[in-house]
């Protein structure tokens, strides 16, 4: 059978059709509906419309931003499309397409689809630390989605792990992709308003008095600020400065990972987002993660640190594995 799977961000939908073996027949993405809940709706109507004349579709599984009621397919508020806050949206687009809808977390869906086919589909307990923009994942216990009273268990962007007195202490500032870039940029004399995130980040105070730039800032390549695959190359060449702030940087993610280690005691902790592809990053993770378990417990805890199965296409696999599971079709 074959299912219409739903990945919104803030910029993009990536969608595809899928059935339950995860064979994709089609997969393509199109610009983000966020102007209102008319433009969502009318997406999903039109895209629905569009492929069940090609695809005999049986169902269509989301997967969204924001505090997300699952089991009845309500958002709770927050993310880029908070136009929807205390609608039940399946409700609505099965009504408007007649095919069963399901929906759920982005974060939460990269962690099914791990569960489900990926690198915790061995284990009972497992956590899985997504590094994007902020900091996404999910806990599992017993091989079940821990949501919490107000479904946010597995919300890491907010956990505190620095010492300072303000948002500048939680693990989106610390363990963020967007704050290593705009530390990077600021050591490399580029301009951190060039980068698409600085509107939210130039809050910060760190952020906020960049007088000085280098010759780097006038080169083309950095038009728009510094991506990953710049910031590793300053790494791959032994610059001192972006050196000093990935040090800084993996050993924060560490201290992340440690803190779930000893509040759940998980069998893995899976490292994740388009950044985990580097392989020294998770060699240099596991290293700081073994400095920090001989102070913290020593051989008490057993975690393994490995890397997520799926990147790009893990949240349309778990927002279906979640569709699946919902209907008691696994």
């Amino acid at each position: 059978m074959n299912y219409l799977t739903m990945d919104f961000g803030g910029t993009l939908v990536k969608y595809s059709i899928m059935d339950e073996a995860l064979n994709v027949l089609l997969r393509d993405e199109a610009p983000a509906p966020i102007s209102d809940s008319e433009a969502y709706y009318g997406f999903v109507v039109r895209l629905a419309g569009k492929l069940r004349k090609e695809f005999d579709l049986k169902g269509a599984a989301l997967s969204m931003p924001g505090v997300i009621d699952a089991e009845k397919g309500v958002l709770v508020g927050s993310g880029a499309y908070y136009r929807l806050a205390g609608q039940s949206v399946t409700e609505e687009i099965e009504r408007r397409t007649g095919l069963p809808a399901s929906m759920e977390n982005d974060g939460k869906c990269g962690v099914l689809a791990e569960v489900w086919k990926g690198n915790l589909s061995d284990v009972d307990n497992g956590v899985v630390i997504i590094l994007g923009t902020a900091v996404a994942g999910g806990i599992v216990l017993n091989r079940k989605l821990l949501k919490g009273r107000d479904f946010s268990a597995g919300e890491f962007s907010y956990s505190i792990v620095g010492e300072e007195r303000g948002f500048e202490c939680t693990a989106f500032y610390h363990c963020g992709v967007s704050t290593l870039l705009h530390k990077a940029c600021i050591a490399k004399g580029i301009d951190v308003r060039k980068l698409s995130i600085y509107p939210m980040m130039g809050n910060f105070k760190l952020f906020q008095d960049q007088t000085e730039f280098s010759e780097l800032n006038d080169l083309p390549e950095y038009a728009e600020g510094m991506d990953g695959r710049q910031f590793f190359d300053f790494l791959r060449a032994g610059d001192p400065a972006v050196e000093e702030i990935y040090r800084k940087y993996v050993f924060d993610v560490a201290r992340l990972a440690m803190n779930e280690t000893i509040s759940f005691d998980p069998e893995r902790i899976l490292i994740g987002g388009g950044i985990s592809r580097q392989d020294r990053l998770i060699e240099d993770i596991r290293t700081e993660y073994d400095f920090l378990r001989t102070i913290c417990g020593g051989s008490l805890f057993k975690t393994e640190i490995s890397r997520c199965r799926y990147m790009n296409e893990a949240n349309q696999y778990g927002a279906l594995y979640h569709f699946l599971n919902m209907r008691g079709e696994l």
